[in-house]
């Protein structure tokens, strides 16, 4: 049975991983039938395949009491129509690379691999099983970056000149916070550039196309932690990055500068996007997520919104996919909402997903040649000779 077939009866998904971004994307699938009753997509989670939990959790009755199992196979004695990924980075290769054989469609956290070498593994395998597959690039679901890239695509503000995009965490300035995997190499891959610069290079992508060259600098702070309790075998030693500041330089010539870190003290989580072109200028962030700010130096005034501009050829319309803000849902609940729904619609219509492992396989293309231009003193790398 096809992907559009099966979407148009039930989609049965089956989910790895219930730790905290698992539990948003539960969230997510138990929200879907309330704010998209049209979409003409029954979805029911049917399996759990969680170790550290058990079936009692609240949880569970909250998302409709699925099987919880405790193993891969286990896990895969059931069929499902999507197979969802929220486990540390590398576990990816091999949760992954399963669901595929099984022939299941697959969305998966970001980043798509621990490195470079198990993205490429997984975007291979999913392209010659013509699986559908989709990354959790959320932030491309914002409707002020998807106004961005639509004002951009029609030459809005002319040829783009430089940008600038940050995002800042709070979530590890705390010296005496315990340690976690996300702050282990082997485990996850990298530090701030993973978990965030990935997205501020997605979006980068998003906007202006493929990446020609970039140069990396991080800094490891915090370099040993207390023990976490829960964790012991994960020690003290902190060796991924806490900030990270990359310039990359585009194809179609555009220059901007990527800046991330987990110890920005009292930020919470901002993410901010600026792109500065010859007829204008464009402002997005988190703090303001339905609506873009646009400058004309035509007509020399600031507006709000993507104005009389077209959507951009190939992205989804946020009328399907977003939720207008009503108090209970935060901003980060409902870009994985967009993305989730995103998935569940080109599943429903055969429609190949934007944030595809092809995309995300690029994405991490131009992430693991940052690092090396870090470890060799920021040099310039390109991108075409180091094989991207």
């Amino acid at each position: 049975m096809d992907a559009t077939s099966k979407a148009k009866n039930k989609i049965k998904v089956g989910l790895i991983g219930l730790g905290a971004i698992g539990k948003v994307h539960t969230q997510c699938y138990s929200m879907f039938q309330k704010y998209f009753p049209n979409h003409n997509i029954n979805l029911q989670i049917v399996n759990v395949l969680e170790p550290s939990i058990n079936a009692s959790d609240k949880i569970f009755q909250e998302i409709g009491n699925p099987e919880l199992v405790n193993n891969l196979e286990d896990f895969f004695k059931q069929k499902y129509d999507l197979v969802d990924v929220c486990t540390p980075n590398f576990l990816h290769l091999t949760q992954v690379t399963r669901a595929i054989e099984e022939s299941h469609h697959v969305y998966c956290e970001k980043p798509l691999g621990k490195n470079l070498e198990d993205a490429s593994k997984i975007a291979d395998y999913a392209k010659e099983k013509g699986t559908f597959s989709n990354t959790s690039f959320v932030y491309r679901y914002l409707p002020a970056f998807s106004q961005m890239k639509s004002i951009i695509a029609a030459g809005g503000i002319g040829e783009v000149m430089n940008f600038r995009a940050q995002m800042f965490l709070s979530s590890y300035i705390n010296p005496e916070q315990p340690i976690t995997w996300r702050l282990k190499k082997d485990i996850a891959g990298g530090g701030a550039l993973v978990d965030l610069g990935v997205h501020m290079i997605d979006l980068a992508r998003f906007f202006f196309g493929e990446v020609d060259w970039v140069q990396c600098q991080t800094r490891t702070v915090i370099d040993q932690r207390p023990s976490n309790l829960k964790e012991p075998e994960l020690g003290r030693n902190v060796d991924v990055d806490d900030w990270a500041l990359c310039t990359l330089g585009m194809r179609n010539k555009a220059v901007g500068v990527i800046e991330v870190t987990r110890l920005a003290g009292g930020m919470g989580r901002m993410a901010n996007f600026e792109v500065y072109g010859r007829e204008g200028t464009l402002i997005a962030n988190l703090g303001e997520p339905e609506n873009v700010r646009f400058y004309s130096r035509k007509n020399n005034e600031w507006s709000s919104g993507q104005g009389h501009f077209p959507d951009a050829t190939g992205i989804r319309s946020s009328k399907q996919v977003w939720v207008e803000k009503d108090g209970s849902l935060n901003t980060l609940i409902r870009m994985h909402l967009a993305s989730i729904t995103d998935m569940l619609l080109c599943m429903r219509d055969g429609e190949i997903p934007m944030n595809n492992f092809q995309s995300a396989l690029a994405t991490q293309k131009v992430m693991e040649q940052a690092y090396k231009s870090a470890d060799s003193n920021g040099i310039q790398i390109h991108l075409a000779e180091a094989g991207g």
